[in-house]
């Protein structure tokens, strides 16, 4: 379970870190290895969640 936690926690800080950087128009896919992925305002768990991905 942590190391599925782990993952989940920097493919999060991944794509805020990438979301930051955004243009207008996304040129990336992200592929979602777990049930829901939580996109949040900053790093950490403690931060809001702006976004869920979801697999598939």
């Amino acid at each position: 379970m942590v190391r599925i936690s782990s993952l989940v926690t920097r493919a999060a800080l991944a794509l805020w870190l990438a979301v930051a950087t955004l243009s207008v128009q996304a040129q990336e896919l992200v592929s979602v290895r777990v049930p829901t992925a939580h996109l949040r305002a900053g790093p950490g768990t403690d931060s809001d969640v702006r976004w869920q991905l979801r697999q598939g």
